[in-house]
């Protein structure tokens, strides 16, 4: 009893012919194929036969030759007795071992090699048992040896030597004819073979191609019709049944993807409006951009930024971020930023700017954005409006410089009173009361210098910071830094070094120092006992290199891009309760833009920290 025939079967059926039918196809086409490669061997053989064979003549030529050199050398001795006729025999005994073994490492055929390797011994035993003789008695003993020439066994020698190589050049060229006429006889079969099989394997393609027209081009062309209308809207379309295999598969997932595409089409509406409400609730201004920079959508607040900033909404997000720019302080700055990144997909970036004119100031981000399988899918930006929390830092900024200045008058008093008592101004001291009062100066002192770092932050802030330059020399300073380091050095038994070489220039020298001073006691303070610290002083171009280098305990990646900013202090340093305010690094990076110059730094936990800086030289004649 025959049973229905299911989809799953017609499925198997048409899936193993057109298997089938690609196989067969295959396999002749590859058949073929392998037939004009084997004639392309044997063209290719027969080819190297033939070099090889007028490399073996050529090599026997030169064999001949110098046997003949042979005799020539000898004869002409003999008759002459002048030594210089034995130069073509000296040559020829030199060259013949060598131009033996090449002779002999040309020939692979078997009959060919047993014939040369004959004529190399005959040749050995010519010029060993006659030639050398003749020249050795022609040395002592001219009218003998041309005794033996006249004999004429030399010449007859040679002469059979020459046979030798008339008979290897005819058999060689021999060999050679009928390589080339075998591999002509495999070529020709090979072509014909290969002009069968191309011919039988287009007839195949054909019935193929038939086959697969009327099986799978005709019901997949009402797919694609399909597809077509979906593609412009009509969700609605829908494929009739038909086909077999594949092909009927093929309509069925097609009315099943469009019911799919509806559902999803509403539920994407859903999402898309309750995604718009949320980032319309957001207090930053959000944008995402295509890899082309055009803008895919703004929220609400960020639309409203632009508006209060006068800004047009035309234009990609860089046409837009440049017009922005011009609003800033340092316009060019912000163009240049934006142009060495422009050719990096992947770059992140987080930057602070103002708007003097509006009285604003924002925080911008942007980070490119990826699919969950890492496609890229274009870039997103964040921008954060931060006027209150500058306010709020500027008024901390005065109340903590106000603070610092009120303080130094009292602090000031009370180190020069201490000094006093300690001086014995007001009677003499016990152990223990200069012990105690050592103590407090110490810590007016430290508290003086926090004192004085909180002023010069403060002068930095309200841009009051004066550099006084005049002629200095970097080498010195540095040395003056380093001597006044020793002692602490030497309390943790460090290594403290200084490589200066004398650079001048026009700088102040108390900021300078003041920086070097700040590098140096960071280093020792954060370089375990028996480390080291470096300092070096030199030049690159127009421009000073101050680094100081240590053996320390290093700054994690995370920490190091936010190392210059005030009050920081790395997670290493408060764990391990090492002293500090964080305004050391922030005071140097001021002095050294204060100069013109910059700081950076090169770290790797747990391996030590390079600071280096570069200040502009300045002669006497640019500084005025």
């Amino acid at each position: 009893m025959n049973q229905p025939t299911t989809p799953r079967d017609r499925t198997a059926g048409l899936t193993a012919r057109i298997a089938v039918g690609s196989a067969v196809l295959a396999l002749l086409v590859g058949t073929t194929f392998v037939l004009v490669l084997l004639a392309i061997a044997s063209l290719r053989d027969a080819e190297d036969a033939i070099a090889r064979s007028g490399k073996v003549n050529a090599a026997a030529n030169q064999l001949e030759r110098l046997s003949v050199d042979l005799e020539t050398g000898e004869r002409g001795y003999v008759i002459t007795g002048d030594a210089r006729f034995l130069q073509p025999y000296d040559e020829a005994s030199e060259q013949i071992p060598r131009a033996t073994v090449a002779f002999l490492r040309l020939i692979r055929d078997p009959g060919l090699r047993a014939s040369a390797e004959r004529i190399a011994a005959d040749l050995t035993t010519y010029r060993r048992a006659w030639v050398d003789r003749v020249v050795e008695r022609a040395r002592s003993d001219r009218e003998a040896a041309a005794a033996m020439v006249a004999t004429g066994r030399g010449k007859n020698r040679l002469d059979a030597l020459r046979d030798e190589f008339d008979d290897f050049r005819a058999r060689n060229a021999d060999v050679a004819a009928r390589r080339q006429a075998a591999a002509d006889d495999a070529g020709r079969r090979a072509v014909l073979l290969a002009v069968l099989g191309l011919a039988v394997s287009a007839l195949v393609v054909l019935l193929y191609a038939l086959y697969l027209r009327r099986t799978v081009s005709r019901p997949v062309t009402t797919v694609r019709a399909a597809t077509e209308e979906m593609a412009a809207g009509n969700l609605g379309v829908r494929v009739p049944p038909g086909g077999v295999g594949e092909v009927a598969a093929l309509g069925r997932a097609f009315n099943t993807m469009a019911d799919s595409l509806e559902r999803d089409q509403a539920e994407i509406a859903r999402r898309t409006a309750e995604l718009e409400a949320v980032l319309n609730s957001t207090l930053d201004g959000i944008g995402m951009t295509g890899a082309d920079g055009e803008l895919i959508f703004t929220n609400a607040q960020l639309a409203r930024v632009w508006d209060e900033l006068g800004m047009e909404s035309e234009g990609s997000i860089w046409d837009r971020i440049a017009r922005l720019a011009q609003l800033t302080p340092r316009p060019e700055y912000y163009v240049r930023l934006f142009a060495e990144r422009a050719g990096d997909p992947e770059f992140e970036l987080t930057e602070e700017f103002e708007l003097p004119s509006f009285g604003r100031s924002f925080i911008g981000f942007t980070a490119p954005v990826r699919s969950p399988s890492g496609t890229a899918l274009g870039r997103i930006f964040v921008l954060r409006e931060t006027t209150a929390e500058r306010e709020a830092d500027r008024l901390k900024e005065e109340f903590v410089a106000t603070v610092s200045h009120e303080l130094r008058t009292p602090l000031t008093s009370m180190i020069g009173y201490l000094e006093l008592v300690l001086q014995g101004e007001v009677g003499d001291l016990d152990p223990q009361q200069e012990r105690f009062l050592g103590i407090v100066q110490r810590n007016a002192d430290r508290l003086t210098t926090l004192v004085g770092d909180l002023l010069f932050v403060a002068q930095v802030n309200a841009n009051a910071l004066r550099i006084d330059r005049r002629p200095v020399d970097l080498a010195e300073l540095a040395a003056s830094a380093v001597d006044s380091a020793r002692a602490a050095a030497a309390e943790k038994e460090l290594a403290l070094t200084l490589e200066a070489e004398p650079v001048a220039t026009e700088a102040d020298p108390s900021r300078v120092a003041q920086l070097l001073d700040n590098l140096i006691s960071n280093a020792i303070k954060f370089t375990p006992y028996g480390g080291t610290v470096r300092v070096g002083i030199g030049r690159d171009g127009d421009n000073a290199v101050l680094k100081v280098s240590d053996s320390g305990i290093g700054i994690p990646v995370h920490e190091q891009e936010r190392l210059f900013q005030r009050f920081f202090r790395t997670e290493s340093a408060r764990a391990r309760e090492i002293p500090g305010t964080g305004l050391g690094l922030a005071i140097c990076r001021a002095i050294a833009e204060a100069h013109g110059g910059t700081i950076e730094a090169d770290s790797v936990e747990g391996h030590g920290t390079t600071f280096r800086v570069l200040l502009p030289v300045v002669v006497a004649a640019e500084a005025k």
